[in-house]
């Protein structure tokens, strides 16, 4: 069985307001995305692809960084892994050494666990992970609309145990790349960085994704109407609890 990793790199909690509609892509300079197209390619950890697949696989990683305007980097991973923070941890630090932590690199590291693709160990669970960085959080979810799952299934049928075909499951995380970003950013849609103690989301005014200290204002408006809400319920019950006590008094007075 593989272990599927979902979880942005410095972002622990992702939110979903509404899903019933999607925001086009947002057009980003590779200035403001910091983009490093050098660093776009496959990491053959493994040795598990030929000179040829390994060619084809950084020219697609190459194109899809360049399509999106967003780093891309994979690493098939030779390391055995004890638990599932061993693969957070690897995807993290390719990513980060790679394209830096600042808040402008937008993009998404693969680590696919090749360890047991080549040892005799039945035992072996592999461990894989996708990690995201800046606006790449908001267009592969991983939560409500949870789009980083929907890779994973596309990819596990090309990576199961002892069949493991990583050209062809890299060749489909490219695809679903592609297909998320053209569908662009689900309706509001946000998540919050402990990192950097900011929220990331796209603002409906200005079709633009911003930093920002406070929530967006359709986020407090949903909160505001839950806690009417459960305001209401509580006092229609309080209400009806206190007419059911003076009925019963009365009644038996």
């Amino acid at each position: 069985m593989r272990f599927s990793i979902i979880q942005p790199i410095l972002t622990t909690a992702a939110v979903v307001c509404s899903l019933s509609a999607v925001i086009q892509p947002v057009s980003v300079s590779a200035e403001d995305s910091g983009l490093l197209l050098s660093e776009c390619y496959v990491y053959d950890e493994a040795g598990v692809l030929t000179s040829e697949e390994s060619v084809k696989l950084d020219e697609l990683v190459y194109e899809t960084a360049v399509d999106l305007q967003m780093n891309i980097c994979v690493r098939l991973g030779a390391n055995k892994l004890s638990s599932e923070s061993d693969a957070r941890e690897y995807a993290v630090a390719d990513y980060l050494d790679r394209f830096g932590d600042e808040k402008e690199t937008d993009g998404i590291a693969l680590y696919l666990d090749l360890y047991g693709s080549y040892i005799d160990d039945t035992d072996y669970a592999p461990h894989d992970f996708i990690a995201t960085h800046g606006i790449a959080q908001l267009y592969f979810t991983n939560g409500g609309d949870d789009r980083v799952s929907e890779i994973f299934s596309e990819m596990n049928p090309h990576m199961k145990r002892g069949e493991e075909d990583p050209y062809t499951a890299v060749q489909i995380f490219c695809q679903e790349l592609k297909s998320y970003y053209e569908k662009g950013i689900p309706k509001h849609y946000y998540v919050y960085d402990n990192e950097y103690d900011q929220y990331l989301y796209l603002d409906d005014a200005t079709n633009q994704v911003i930093w920002s200290d406070s929530k967006p204002a359709y986020a407090a408006r949903k909160q505001t109407l839950i806690a009417f809400g459960i305001s209401f319920l509580v006092g229609l019950v309080v209400a009806l609890v206190a007419m059911g006590i003076i009925h019963s008094h009365y009644r038996f007075k």
